[in-house]
């Protein structure tokens, strides 16, 4: 017998190459700031200006993993530091996402962390745990 399942992650949006500059706690709610929003899941996949609510946020429970420079392969030193630490230490960034995971209560956003006076990009991974909806809001 085979069981066969994917996960129906149909989003409305794609955030690949997209940046977020800022991050925003509000009770159980994060918000994602996006430099030049995002583009349309759809053709002819326009891009919007927008930003992303995340509801059911315990940010206890959001990490933050610093992985290589430059996403080298082979050995490294990485730092892990909840989503709350990682938005007090670093004010002023932008996080450019390679790719998007979306899993049952869970989002994962891989990609490359842009530090003021840092020559390097490092390789980052933000996980989201949720129990709530994913709010795109536009201008349009």
């Amino acid at each position: 017998m085979r069981t066969t399942y994917q996960y129906p992650a149909n989003t409305p949006y794609i955030l690949h190459d997209m940046r977020i500059h800022h991050m925003e706690q509000n009770h159980d709610t994060l918000k994602l700031y996006f430099t030049d929003g995002y583009r349309k899941h759809q053709a002819p996949f326009a891009q919007v200006a927008g930003n992303i609510i995340i509801e059911g946020v315990d940010c206890n429970d959001c990490n933050v993993y610093f992985l290589s420079q430059h996403g080298k392969y082979g050995y490294f030193q990485g730092q892990k530091m909840t989503i709350l630490a990682f938005m007090q230490t670093y004010p002023t960034y932008t996080f450019e996402i390679i790719d998007e995971l979306y899993g049952y209560q869970q989002i994962s956003y891989f990609g490359y962390l842009s530090l003021p006076n840092k020559k390097h990009l490092i390789e980052l991974c933000i996980c989201i745990y949720h129990t709530g909806h994913i709010i795109y809001e536009t201008e349009l």
